[in-house]
């Protein structure tokens, strides 16, 4: 198994290199502070209710609806308006804030895969796994090794 064969010092650094750019990558083409984006909503009125729900309690289940609520809108002009706003769907931003949220878990805490994906939102350590995968390149324990190899990444998924 190509995974489990011993390399030399070269290719250990070609592999460490890889994964560091990986990381870079994901910093580069994936950012979008957070903190922007919600003081760039307050000028979109009640989205703002929406996004502090989303910030605060984005580690248990929150659906469009209840976003929609919070908003003070129909679910439907919520969504027209959101996407108009943000430029991503509710459930897309939603998803990218757990997966920052993560990210900065796995870079500067010792807590367990399973434990980041549940105080982040993910139903189970596979859909995290995946979910993280497809944002960063790499899965959530390789970003954990790469991330103590370099300053920590702070990426926003896309």
């Amino acid at each position: 198994d190509l995974l489990r064969r011993p390399v030399g010092g070269t290719e250990m650094l070609r592999l460490r290199a890889v994964a560091l750019e990986a990381v870079a990558q994901g910093y580069r083409l994936l950012r979008t502070p957070d903190e922007d984006v919600v003081a760039d909503s307050l000028r979109y009125g009640s989205l703002r209710h929406a996004l502090r729900l989303v910030h605060e309690e984005y580690a248990r289940p929150l659906t469009r609806d209840e976003m929609a609520r919070a908003a003070g809108l129909s679910v439907d002009h919520f969504g027209r308006r959101f996407a108009e706003a943000m430029g991503t769907t509710p459930a897309h931003y939603l998803t990218r804030h757990r997966l920052r949220m993560a990210a900065e878990r796995l870079s500067h805490t010792d807590d367990r895969v399973e434990a980041i994906a549940a105080k982040c939102g993910f139903p189970s350590r596979s859909h995290f796994a995946r979910a993280f995968t497809e944002a960063y390149g790499l899965p959530p324990a390789a970003y954990r090794r790469a991330s103590g190899e370099s300053a920590p990444p702070t990426a926003d998924p896309p």
